[in-house]
């Protein structure tokens, strides 16, 4: 599952956690502690948070603010 998270991360460049989650159909605890490993690993980070329409009214979900970018070679 980690080598999946991580190529798809590299596909796509960024994802949300709510779209990794649910592309994996894990829950969102699970993916971020994946997520996690591949942060310390130095392959991806964690963007600002910031919402996706470009408001800062906060309604939006949090799992569709928190963004994970590709940043790694390997």
């Amino acid at each position: 599952m980690l080598r999946d998270i991580k190529n798809f991360l590299r596909l796509y460049r960024q994802a949300s956690l709510y779209e990794v989650s649910t592309h994996f159909d894990v829950q969102p605890q699970a993916t971020r502690a994946m997520l996690d490993h591949w942060i310390r690993k130095g392959y991806v980070c964690l963007a600002e948070r910031s919402a996706n329409c470009g408001s800062t009214c906060g309604q939006c979900h949090p799992l569709t603010t928190e963004i994970y970018c590709w940043a790694g070679e390997g």
